[in-house]
C-alpha cells in the first residue's frame, strides 16, 4: 500500500485531513489548530489518542479558556501555557495555536510519502507557526516539525 491523503472529509462539521499507510491513520483538524484528532494503529486497529466521550471538537473563540474546549486528540501549546499578561499583553490560555484556524496546502505527496503543512500567523505576538506532518510508506510513525518565525521588529522572549 502507497501513502494516500483525502482531504474529502468532515467530522462533526469540521473539514478532516487524512494521512494513512499500511501502519497507520492520522486525522488532523485545520480548522482546530491543526488538533491532531486521532491516530490509529491499524495492525492493532487501537486508537492512541484520548476523546472525551461527553465533548465533541468544536471551533472555539482566541482566547477561550482550554479546559472548556478539550475534547480530546494532540493540541499545541504556544506561545505560552497559564494565561499571563506579558509587557501589557494579555496572552490567553495555552496560547493561541490551538484556538485559531490554519491554512493548509499538501507540500509533498508521492507513493512513498505525503507531508501537509499547516500554517497561521500570531494575535498576540507576531509570528508565523508552522507545522508539518508527514507519513511515510512502510514506517509505523507520524513525523511532525514545527517552524516558527518572528515576523516582529523585537526579539521575542
Amino acid at each position: 500500500m502507497t501513502v494516500r491523503f483525502s482531504d474529502a472529509w468532515t467530522l462533526h462539521g469540521l473539514r478532516a485531513l487524512v494521512l494513512e499507510n499500511r501502519e497507520l491513520r492520522a486525522v488532523i483538524l485545520p480548522e482546530l489548530g491543526g488538533k491532531i484528532w486521532s491516530i490509529v494503529a491499524k495492525r492493532h486497529d487501537r486508537e492512541m489518542l484520548w476523546h472525551n466521550p461527553r465533548m465533541n471538537p468544536r471551533p472555539a473563540h482566541h482566547g477561550a479558556v482550554y479546559d472548556n474546549w478539550f475534547c480530546g486528540g494532540w493540541d499545541e501549546v504556544f506561545p505560552n501555557d497559564y494565561p499571563v499578561t506579558i509587557d501589557g499583553e494579555p496572552y490567553p490560555d495555552h496560547g493561541e495555536v490551538w484556538s485559531m484556524p490554519m491554512t493548509w496546502q499538501v507540500v509533498e505527496r508521492t507513493d512513498a510519502a505525503v507531508t501537509v503543512a499547516l500554517e497561521q500567523r500570531g494575535i498576540v505576538i507576531p509570528t508565523r507557526y508552522r507545522k508539518l506532518i508527514t507519513v511515510r510508506q512502510g514506517k509505523a510513525d507520524l513525523h511532525v516539525r514545527y517552524e516558527v518565525t518572528n515576523e516582529g521588529r523585537s526579539p521575542i522572549a
